[in-house]
Protein backbone atom coordinates (compact mmCIF):
# COMPACT_ATOMS: atom_id res chain seq x y z
CA UNK A 1 0.00 0.00 0.00
CA UNK A 2 0.86 3.81 -0.21
CA UNK A 3 1.99 3.85 3.28
CA UNK A 4 4.65 0.90 3.57
CA UNK A 5 5.94 2.11 -0.14
CA UNK A 6 6.17 5.87 1.65
CA UNK A 7 8.49 4.15 4.40
CA UNK A 8 10.51 2.27 2.01
CA UNK A 9 11.35 5.47 0.13
CA UNK A 10 11.94 6.98 3.61
CA UNK A 11 14.86 3.77 3.94
CA UNK A 12 15.90 4.37 1.08
CA UNK A 13 16.88 8.11 1.81
CA UNK A 14 17.93 7.23 5.33
CA UNK A 15 20.33 4.48 4.13
CA UNK A 16 22.28 6.71 1.06
CA UNK A 17 22.96 9.17 4.31
CA UNK A 18 23.99 6.37 6.59
CA UNK A 19 26.20 5.45 3.72
CA UNK A 20 27.17 8.88 3.53
CA UNK A 21 28.63 9.30 6.75
CA UNK A 22 30.36 5.95 6.83
CA UNK A 23 31.99 6.96 3.94
CA UNK A 24 33.21 10.48 5.30
CA UNK A 25 34.29 8.75 8.43
CA UNK A 26 36.31 5.87 6.45
CA UNK A 27 38.21 8.72 4.65
CA UNK A 28 38.24 11.16 7.06
CA UNK A 29 38.16 10.17 10.41
CA UNK A 30 41.22 8.82 12.56
CA UNK A 31 41.52 5.14 13.25
CA UNK A 32 42.08 3.70 16.70
CA UNK A 33 43.19 0.05 15.62
CA UNK A 34 43.06 -1.49 12.01
CA UNK A 35 40.07 -3.79 13.12
CA UNK A 36 38.22 -0.73 13.96
CA UNK A 37 39.42 0.58 10.34
CA UNK A 38 38.26 -2.95 9.13
CA UNK A 39 34.69 -3.42 10.56
CA UNK A 40 33.97 0.60 9.37
CA UNK A 41 34.53 -0.67 5.69
CA UNK A 42 32.39 -3.14 5.88
CA UNK A 43 29.24 -1.34 7.21
CA UNK A 44 29.69 1.08 4.87
CA UNK A 45 29.78 -1.82 2.17
CA UNK A 46 27.32 -3.40 3.63
CA UNK A 47 24.73 -0.25 3.66
CA UNK A 48 26.07 0.79 -0.48
CA UNK A 49 24.57 -3.16 -0.95
CA UNK A 50 21.41 -2.54 1.04
CA UNK A 51 20.76 0.86 -0.24
CA UNK A 52 20.94 0.06 -3.69
CA UNK A 53 18.85 -3.18 -3.60
CA UNK A 54 16.00 -1.05 -1.93
CA UNK A 55 16.88 1.44 -5.29
CA UNK A 56 16.28 -1.35 -7.74
CA UNK A 57 13.21 -3.11 -6.01
CA UNK A 58 11.70 0.85 -5.75
CA UNK A 59 12.30 1.19 -9.47
CA UNK A 60 10.82 -2.23 -10.81
CA UNK A 61 8.02 -1.22 -8.72
CA UNK A 62 7.15 1.93 -10.46
CA UNK A 63 7.73 0.14 -13.60
CA UNK A 64 4.67 -2.40 -12.96
CA UNK A 65 7.36 -5.33 -12.48
CA UNK A 66 6.76 -5.63 -8.48
CA UNK A 67 5.24 -7.09 -6.87
CA UNK A 68 5.24 -10.42 -8.62
CA UNK A 69 2.54 -12.46 -9.72
CA UNK A 70 3.27 -16.30 -10.04
CA UNK A 71 1.35 -18.68 -12.56
CA UNK A 72 -1.56 -20.40 -11.66
CA UNK A 73 -2.22 -24.37 -13.02
CA UNK A 74 -5.31 -22.91 -15.05
CA UNK A 75 -3.37 -19.19 -16.56
CA UNK A 76 -1.19 -19.12 -19.67
CA UNK A 77 2.42 -18.35 -19.00
CA UNK A 78 2.41 -15.99 -21.98
CA UNK A 79 0.02 -13.60 -19.71
CA UNK A 80 2.22 -12.90 -16.83
CA UNK A 81 4.69 -9.87 -16.72
CA UNK A 82 7.22 -12.36 -16.74
CA UNK A 83 6.58 -15.48 -18.31
CA UNK A 84 9.70 -17.55 -17.08
CA UNK A 85 8.48 -21.01 -18.17
CA UNK A 86 8.03 -20.26 -21.43
CA UNK A 87 11.42 -18.00 -21.71
CA UNK A 88 13.33 -20.80 -20.40
CA UNK A 89 12.28 -23.23 -22.73
CA UNK A 90 12.90 -20.82 -25.32
CA UNK A 91 16.75 -20.64 -24.00
CA UNK A 92 17.28 -24.35 -23.39
CA UNK A 93 16.42 -25.07 -27.24
CA UNK A 94 18.80 -22.09 -28.53
CA UNK A 95 21.78 -24.16 -26.02
CA UNK A 96 20.75 -27.68 -27.83
CA UNK A 97 20.21 -26.19 -31.50
CA UNK A 98 23.82 -24.41 -30.95
CA UNK A 99 25.32 -27.42 -29.24
CA UNK A 100 24.25 -29.71 -32.18
CA UNK A 101 26.75 -28.22 -34.57
CA UNK A 102 29.09 -29.82 -32.73
CA UNK A 103 27.95 -32.12 -29.64
CA UNK A 104 31.94 -33.58 -29.30
CA UNK A 105 33.55 -29.45 -28.70
CA UNK A 106 30.39 -27.46 -27.81
CA UNK A 107 28.83 -28.11 -24.90
CA UNK A 108 24.86 -26.96 -23.85
CA UNK A 109 26.71 -23.52 -22.32
CA UNK A 110 29.39 -22.88 -24.59
CA UNK A 111 27.88 -20.26 -26.96
CA UNK A 112 25.39 -17.95 -25.33
CA UNK A 113 27.17 -14.83 -24.41
CA UNK A 114 24.76 -14.68 -21.18
CA UNK A 115 26.13 -18.14 -20.06
CA UNK A 116 29.06 -16.69 -20.88
CA UNK A 117 28.89 -14.28 -17.88
CA UNK A 118 26.30 -16.55 -15.53
CA UNK A 119 28.55 -19.41 -15.64
CA UNK A 120 31.54 -17.31 -14.84
CA UNK A 121 29.93 -16.27 -11.74
CA UNK A 122 28.97 -19.74 -11.19
CA UNK A 123 29.82 -19.73 -6.94
CA UNK A 124 27.66 -16.70 -6.82
CA UNK A 125 24.99 -15.89 -9.20
CA UNK A 126 24.53 -19.36 -10.18
CA UNK A 127 24.56 -20.69 -6.67
CA UNK A 128 21.98 -17.99 -5.50
CA UNK A 129 19.89 -18.98 -8.13
CA UNK A 130 20.18 -22.40 -7.40
CA UNK A 131 18.95 -21.64 -3.62
CA UNK A 132 16.13 -19.93 -5.28
CA UNK A 133 14.37 -23.32 -7.12
CA UNK A 134 16.38 -22.83 -10.16
CA UNK A 135 18.84 -24.50 -12.27
CA UNK A 136 21.93 -21.98 -12.12
CA UNK A 137 21.39 -20.44 -15.34
CA UNK A 138 19.68 -17.66 -16.97
CA UNK A 139 17.12 -16.90 -17.09
CA UNK A 140 16.43 -16.25 -13.34
CA UNK A 141 13.61 -18.63 -11.05
CA UNK A 142 12.24 -15.50 -10.28
CA UNK A 143 12.29 -11.86 -10.13
CA UNK A 144 13.17 -11.13 -6.21
CA UNK A 145 15.86 -13.82 -7.59
CA UNK A 146 16.85 -12.01 -10.20
CA UNK A 147 17.13 -8.37 -7.97
CA UNK A 148 19.04 -10.92 -5.14
CA UNK A 149 22.70 -10.34 -7.23
CA UNK A 150 22.66 -6.45 -5.99
CA UNK A 151 23.39 -8.45 -2.49
CA UNK A 152 26.30 -9.78 -3.66
CA UNK A 153 29.75 -8.43 -2.42
CA UNK A 154 31.97 -10.16 -4.97
CA UNK A 155 30.11 -8.90 -8.10
CA UNK A 156 31.19 -5.47 -9.86
CA UNK A 157 28.32 -3.28 -9.97
CA UNK A 158 28.66 -3.00 -13.77
CA UNK A 159 28.19 -6.75 -14.38
CA UNK A 160 24.92 -6.86 -12.05
CA UNK A 161 23.47 -4.20 -14.47
CA UNK A 162 24.53 -6.34 -17.19
CA UNK A 163 22.58 -8.84 -16.33
CA UNK A 164 19.76 -6.95 -15.03
CA UNK A 165 19.83 -5.17 -18.56
CA UNK A 166 19.63 -8.62 -20.49
CA UNK A 167 17.09 -9.56 -18.63
CA UNK A 168 14.84 -6.21 -18.94
CA UNK A 169 15.68 -6.07 -22.79
CA UNK A 170 13.78 -10.29 -22.80
CA UNK A 171 11.06 -8.21 -20.60
CA UNK A 172 10.72 -5.80 -23.47
CA UNK A 173 10.20 -7.75 -25.83
CA UNK A 174 7.85 -10.20 -24.51
CA UNK A 175 5.52 -6.94 -23.43
CA UNK A 176 5.97 -4.81 -26.74
CA UNK A 177 2.80 -5.55 -27.81
CA UNK A 178 0.79 -6.66 -24.25
CA UNK A 179 1.68 -3.85 -22.14
CA UNK A 180 3.58 -0.94 -24.32
CA UNK A 181 3.64 1.06 -21.25
CA UNK A 182 5.49 -0.98 -18.92
CA UNK A 183 8.05 -1.87 -22.25
CA UNK A 184 8.40 1.81 -22.22
CA UNK A 185 9.46 2.06 -18.86
CA UNK A 186 11.98 -0.41 -18.67
CA UNK A 187 13.91 1.11 -21.67
CA UNK A 188 14.81 3.88 -19.10
CA UNK A 189 17.04 1.71 -16.87
CA UNK A 190 20.27 2.85 -18.51
CA UNK A 191 19.63 6.06 -17.63
CA UNK A 192 17.88 6.00 -14.23
CA UNK A 193 20.72 4.25 -13.13
CA UNK A 194 23.30 6.56 -15.47
CA UNK A 195 24.91 3.48 -17.23
CA UNK A 196 27.41 4.56 -19.95
CA UNK A 197 26.33 4.10 -23.13
CA UNK A 198 28.79 1.88 -24.37
CA UNK A 199 28.02 -0.92 -21.60
CA UNK A 200 24.29 -0.58 -22.79
CA UNK A 201 25.47 -1.00 -26.76
CA UNK A 202 27.49 -3.68 -25.15
CA UNK A 203 24.72 -5.57 -23.60
CA UNK A 204 22.32 -4.74 -26.40
CA UNK A 205 24.71 -6.45 -28.70
CA UNK A 206 25.19 -9.52 -26.62
CA UNK A 207 21.30 -9.64 -26.71
CA UNK A 208 21.19 -9.40 -30.38
CA UNK A 209 23.48 -12.15 -31.21
CA UNK A 210 22.15 -14.81 -28.99
CA UNK A 211 18.39 -13.67 -29.73
CA UNK A 212 19.89 -13.97 -33.36
CA UNK A 213 19.04 -10.46 -34.35
CA UNK A 214 22.70 -10.59 -36.15
CA UNK A 215 22.18 -6.81 -37.42
CA UNK A 216 21.29 -5.45 -34.48
CA UNK A 217 23.68 -6.97 -32.56
CA UNK A 218 26.88 -6.47 -34.55
CA UNK A 219 25.48 -2.62 -35.20
CA UNK A 220 25.61 -2.55 -31.36
CA UNK A 221 29.12 -4.02 -30.80
CA UNK A 222 30.76 -2.33 -33.57
CA UNK A 223 29.49 1.34 -31.51
CA UNK A 224 32.78 3.03 -30.18
CA UNK A 225 33.76 2.11 -26.92
CA UNK A 226 32.31 -1.25 -26.59
CA UNK A 227 35.82 -2.59 -27.11
CA UNK A 228 37.27 -1.25 -24.21
CA UNK A 229 33.65 -1.99 -21.95
CA UNK A 230 35.05 -6.03 -22.30
CA UNK A 231 38.74 -4.82 -21.53
CA UNK A 232 38.72 -3.72 -18.93
CA UNK A 233 35.96 -5.87 -17.54
CA UNK A 234 37.09 -6.88 -13.57
CA UNK A 235 36.27 -10.36 -13.80
CA UNK A 236 37.92 -11.14 -16.72
CA UNK A 237 35.63 -12.76 -18.73
CA UNK A 238 35.76 -10.47 -22.23
CA UNK A 239 37.76 -12.41 -23.41
CA UNK A 240 35.37 -15.23 -23.00
CA UNK A 241 32.77 -13.14 -24.30
CA UNK A 242 34.39 -12.19 -27.85
CA UNK A 243 35.35 -15.59 -28.77
CA UNK A 244 31.86 -16.64 -27.67
CA UNK A 245 30.18 -14.11 -29.93
CA UNK A 246 32.98 -14.70 -33.03
CA UNK A 247 31.80 -18.97 -32.24
CA UNK A 248 27.71 -18.18 -32.56
CA UNK A 249 28.31 -16.00 -35.94
CA UNK A 250 30.67 -18.56 -37.40
CA UNK A 251 28.43 -21.33 -36.24
CA UNK A 252 25.27 -19.63 -37.73
CA UNK A 253 27.15 -19.05 -40.64
CA UNK A 254 27.15 -15.34 -40.65
CA UNK A 255 31.25 -15.58 -40.92
CA UNK A 256 31.02 -11.70 -43.02
CA UNK A 257 29.94 -10.16 -39.20
CA UNK A 258 33.02 -11.92 -37.46
CA UNK A 259 35.14 -10.62 -40.32
CA UNK A 260 34.16 -6.78 -39.62
CA UNK A 261 33.82 -7.44 -35.87
CA UNK A 262 37.52 -8.57 -36.36
CA UNK A 263 38.91 -6.27 -38.72
CA UNK A 264 36.58 -3.12 -37.87
CA UNK A 265 37.51 -2.14 -34.85
CA UNK A 266 40.08 -4.85 -33.67
CA UNK A 267 37.16 -6.22 -31.58
CA UNK A 268 39.13 -9.40 -30.48
CA UNK A 269 42.73 -8.82 -29.53
CA UNK A 270 44.66 -12.06 -30.64
CA UNK A 271 46.74 -12.65 -27.76
CA UNK A 272 46.88 -16.40 -27.42
CA UNK A 273 46.53 -19.72 -29.56
CA UNK A 274 43.24 -19.88 -29.07
CA UNK A 275 42.50 -16.41 -30.55
CA UNK A 276 44.80 -17.38 -33.76
CA UNK A 277 42.92 -20.46 -34.36
CA UNK A 278 39.84 -18.48 -33.91
CA UNK A 279 40.93 -15.52 -36.63
CA UNK A 280 42.42 -18.49 -38.95
CA UNK A 281 38.69 -20.08 -39.10
CA UNK A 282 37.05 -16.30 -39.78
CA UNK A 283 39.54 -15.80 -42.98
CA UNK A 284 38.80 -19.27 -44.17
CA UNK A 285 34.93 -19.25 -43.60
CA UNK A 286 35.42 -16.03 -45.64
CA UNK A 287 37.29 -17.64 -48.50
CA UNK A 288 40.50 -15.60 -47.96
CA UNK A 289 43.14 -18.55 -47.95
CA UNK A 290 46.30 -16.80 -48.97
CA UNK A 291 45.31 -14.00 -46.09
CA UNK A 292 45.06 -17.09 -43.54
CA UNK A 293 48.12 -18.46 -45.00
CA UNK A 294 50.39 -15.93 -44.23
CA UNK A 295 49.17 -15.46 -41.10
CA UNK A 296 49.63 -18.69 -39.83
CA UNK A 297 52.73 -18.53 -41.16
CA UNK A 298 53.68 -15.38 -39.25
CA UNK A 299 52.04 -16.69 -36.22
CA UNK A 300 53.70 -19.76 -35.58
CA UNK A 301 56.56 -20.55 -33.43
CA UNK A 302 58.36 -23.25 -32.42
CA UNK A 303 56.17 -24.45 -29.54
CA UNK A 304 52.75 -23.45 -31.77
CA UNK A 305 53.73 -24.89 -34.97
CA UNK A 306 51.85 -27.84 -34.88
CA UNK A 307 48.98 -27.10 -33.20
CA UNK A 308 48.33 -23.75 -35.61
CA UNK A 309 49.28 -25.62 -38.76
CA UNK A 310 46.93 -28.96 -37.96
CA UNK A 311 44.28 -26.56 -37.31
CA UNK A 312 44.65 -24.71 -40.45
CA UNK A 313 44.37 -28.25 -42.51
CA UNK A 314 41.82 -29.51 -40.65
CA UNK A 315 39.96 -26.09 -41.47
CA UNK A 316 41.09 -26.29 -45.18
CA UNK A 317 39.86 -29.61 -45.94
CA UNK A 318 36.65 -28.87 -44.22
CA UNK A 319 36.31 -25.70 -46.11
CA UNK A 320 36.98 -27.86 -49.25
CA UNK A 321 40.34 -25.78 -50.05
CA UNK A 322 42.90 -28.24 -50.09
CA UNK A 323 43.11 -28.29 -53.66
CA UNK A 324 44.32 -24.67 -53.30
CA UNK A 325 46.23 -25.19 -50.45
CA UNK A 326 48.51 -27.25 -53.13
CA UNK A 327 48.92 -23.98 -55.09
CA UNK A 328 50.77 -22.15 -52.16
CA UNK A 329 54.37 -21.86 -51.70
CA UNK A 330 54.57 -24.16 -48.79
CA UNK A 331 58.59 -24.23 -47.00
CA UNK A 332 59.47 -27.64 -45.08
CA UNK A 333 58.39 -27.32 -42.30
CA UNK A 334 54.53 -26.68 -43.76
CA UNK A 335 55.24 -29.31 -46.38
CA UNK A 336 55.77 -31.96 -43.73
CA UNK A 337 53.05 -30.86 -41.65
CA UNK A 338 50.91 -31.50 -44.33
CA UNK A 339 52.27 -34.79 -45.09
CA UNK A 340 51.85 -36.02 -41.72
CA UNK A 341 48.31 -34.34 -41.47
CA UNK A 342 46.81 -36.06 -44.59
CA UNK A 343 48.40 -39.77 -43.80
CA UNK A 344 47.59 -40.16 -40.29
CA UNK A 345 45.24 -37.78 -38.92
CA UNK A 346 42.79 -36.75 -42.00
CA UNK A 347 39.37 -38.50 -41.43
CA UNK A 348 38.69 -37.43 -45.22
CA UNK A 349 37.99 -41.00 -47.54
CA UNK A 350 39.97 -39.42 -50.24
CA UNK A 351 43.12 -38.02 -47.99
CA UNK A 352 45.52 -40.54 -50.02
CA UNK A 353 44.49 -39.23 -53.58
CA UNK A 354 44.90 -36.09 -52.29
CA UNK A 355 48.50 -36.39 -50.98
CA UNK A 356 49.04 -38.46 -54.36
CA UNK A 357 47.71 -35.40 -56.21
CA UNK A 358 50.24 -33.09 -54.45
CA UNK A 359 53.08 -35.35 -55.10
CA UNK A 360 52.18 -35.10 -58.67
CA UNK A 361 51.43 -31.19 -58.53
CA UNK A 362 55.27 -30.92 -57.03
CA UNK A 363 56.69 -33.30 -59.87
CA UNK A 364 57.31 -36.23 -57.03
CA UNK A 365 56.58 -38.68 -59.52
CA UNK A 366 58.43 -41.55 -57.78
CA UNK A 367 56.97 -40.55 -54.30
CA UNK A 368 53.57 -40.58 -55.83
CA UNK A 369 53.87 -43.90 -57.17
CA UNK A 370 55.40 -45.25 -54.07
CA UNK A 371 52.30 -43.83 -52.48
CA UNK A 372 49.99 -45.17 -54.73
CA UNK A 373 51.64 -48.76 -54.33
CA UNK A 374 50.76 -48.28 -50.59
CA UNK A 375 46.89 -48.30 -50.80
CA UNK A 376 46.39 -50.19 -53.93
CA UNK A 377 45.07 -53.09 -52.05
CA UNK A 378 42.62 -50.55 -51.07
CA UNK A 379 41.07 -50.25 -54.08
CA UNK A 380 38.12 -53.45 -53.82
CA UNK A 381 36.74 -51.67 -50.98
CA UNK A 382 36.30 -48.37 -52.80
CA UNK A 383 32.66 -48.21 -52.75
CA UNK A 384 32.30 -44.62 -53.97
CA UNK A 385 32.37 -44.19 -57.85
CA UNK A 386 33.68 -40.53 -57.78
CA UNK A 387 36.32 -41.85 -55.64
CA UNK A 388 37.18 -44.74 -57.77
CA UNK A 389 37.26 -42.61 -60.83
CA UNK A 390 39.61 -40.32 -59.33
CA UNK A 391 42.36 -43.65 -58.27
CA UNK A 392 42.03 -45.10 -61.80
CA UNK A 393 42.42 -41.39 -63.45
CA UNK A 394 45.71 -40.66 -60.95
CA UNK A 395 47.06 -43.86 -61.53
CA UNK A 396 47.04 -43.61 -65.76
CA UNK A 397 48.63 -39.97 -64.71
CA UNK A 398 51.35 -42.09 -62.48
CA UNK A 399 51.78 -44.63 -65.58
CA UNK A 400 52.13 -42.33 -67.80
CA UNK A 401 55.02 -40.81 -66.10
CA UNK A 402 56.62 -43.66 -65.29
CA UNK A 403 56.68 -45.38 -68.91
CA UNK A 404 59.37 -42.31 -69.82
CA UNK A 405 61.12 -42.60 -67.13
CA UNK A 406 64.45 -43.93 -67.80
CA UNK A 407 64.94 -47.05 -65.95
CA UNK A 408 68.48 -46.01 -64.43
CA UNK A 409 66.76 -42.92 -62.30
CA UNK A 410 63.70 -45.82 -60.91
CA UNK A 411 67.27 -48.18 -59.72
CA UNK A 412 68.93 -44.94 -57.75
CA UNK A 413 65.70 -43.88 -56.54
CA UNK A 414 65.09 -47.17 -54.99
CA UNK A 415 68.86 -47.37 -54.19
CA UNK A 416 68.28 -43.95 -52.39
CA UNK A 417 65.20 -44.86 -50.72
CA UNK A 418 67.23 -48.04 -49.51
CA UNK A 419 70.25 -45.65 -48.15
CA UNK A 420 68.05 -43.33 -45.77
CA UNK A 421 65.85 -45.82 -44.88
CA UNK A 422 68.94 -47.41 -43.31
CA UNK A 423 70.24 -44.44 -42.06
CA UNK A 424 66.98 -43.96 -40.04
CA UNK A 425 67.05 -47.61 -38.92
CA UNK A 426 70.83 -46.95 -37.82
CA UNK A 427 70.08 -43.94 -35.82
CA UNK A 428 67.14 -45.74 -33.74
CA UNK A 429 69.80 -48.54 -32.51
CA UNK A 430 72.18 -46.14 -31.88
CA UNK A 431 74.24 -48.22 -33.83
CA UNK A 432 75.82 -48.95 -37.69
CA UNK A 433 76.58 -52.46 -38.61
CA UNK A 434 79.49 -53.17 -40.18
CA UNK A 435 79.77 -54.44 -43.44
CA UNK A 436 81.97 -57.37 -43.78
CA UNK A 437 84.02 -57.61 -47.51
CA UNK A 438 85.52 -60.85 -48.33
CA UNK A 439 88.10 -60.36 -51.15
CA UNK A 440 87.78 -62.70 -53.85
CA UNK A 441 91.35 -64.97 -54.30
CA UNK A 442 90.34 -66.24 -57.58
CA UNK A 443 91.76 -63.24 -59.69
CA UNK A 444 93.69 -59.96 -58.99
CA UNK A 445 91.60 -58.19 -61.35
CA UNK A 446 90.15 -55.50 -59.61
CA UNK A 447 86.46 -55.84 -59.03
CA UNK A 448 84.21 -52.59 -58.98
CA UNK A 449 80.69 -53.35 -56.92
CA UNK A 450 77.78 -51.68 -57.50
CA UNK A 451 77.67 -50.17 -54.48
CA UNK A 452 80.52 -47.95 -55.67
CA UNK A 453 78.84 -47.45 -58.72
CA UNK A 454 75.62 -45.83 -57.06
CA UNK A 455 77.58 -44.01 -54.69
CA UNK A 456 79.95 -42.64 -57.49
CA UNK A 457 76.69 -41.29 -59.41
CA UNK A 458 74.70 -40.19 -56.06
CA UNK A 459 77.81 -37.56 -55.61
CA UNK A 460 77.46 -36.42 -59.31
CA UNK A 461 74.00 -35.55 -59.02
CA UNK A 462 74.37 -34.20 -55.40
CA UNK A 463 72.89 -30.84 -56.61
CA UNK A 464 70.32 -32.64 -58.27
CA UNK A 465 69.12 -34.92 -54.86
CA UNK A 466 70.02 -31.82 -52.61
CA UNK A 467 66.38 -30.91 -52.40
CA UNK A 468 64.83 -33.90 -51.47
CA UNK A 469 66.68 -34.07 -48.49
CA UNK A 470 65.24 -33.59 -45.28
CA UNK A 471 65.08 -29.65 -43.91
CA UNK A 472 66.99 -29.40 -40.44
CA UNK A 473 64.12 -27.95 -39.12
CA UNK A 474 61.54 -30.24 -38.63
CA UNK A 475 57.89 -29.40 -37.19
CA UNK A 476 57.44 -31.35 -33.94
CA UNK A 477 54.63 -33.94 -35.27
CA UNK A 478 51.15 -33.96 -33.72
CA UNK A 479 50.41 -36.04 -30.85
CA UNK A 480 48.37 -39.36 -30.84
CA UNK A 481 45.36 -37.66 -29.36
CA UNK A 482 44.69 -35.22 -32.15
CA UNK A 483 41.93 -36.61 -33.46
CA UNK A 484 40.28 -35.76 -29.54
CA UNK A 485 41.97 -32.08 -29.54
CA UNK A 486 41.02 -31.05 -33.60
CA UNK A 487 37.75 -32.52 -34.02
CA UNK A 488 36.35 -29.13 -35.89
CA UNK A 489 37.79 -25.92 -36.89
CA UNK A 490 35.93 -23.77 -34.70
Amino acid sequence: DDYNLLKLHSYEIELNSLSTLLKTLEYHGTATTEQGLTELEMRREATDLIAFYLRIMLWLYNCGLLPEVYKQPDEDDGDLLYPKASLSQTYDEWRRELSSFNPLVIGPTDILTIDGIVCNLKDSVSALWKERDGNGLYPPPSIHALINIYLLKTIPLTLKHQIMLYFLLDIALHLAEKRPDIAEKIKLFPSSFALKQNLTKLVEGLWGIDHKLFDFGVKSLLFPGVRSALVHDSNNIGDQLEQRIITSLLYQDRHYDALRLVSTCNFVEINSPEKEKLYISILLRNRQLLKAFRFARLSRSENSAEELLMHFYLACEQMDLMSKVFKLPLDNIEEEALIFYLLNFSTSPNSKHLLTLYFLLTNRIIEAYRLRESYQEELADITDDNLFQMTLQLSAIIDSYLSILPKSLMFIANEVNAVETNKIKNAIKGQTESIKVVPSLISDTHVVAPSDVILKMMEEMEDVWHESKPNKDKVTLPSTNFQQKYVTFL
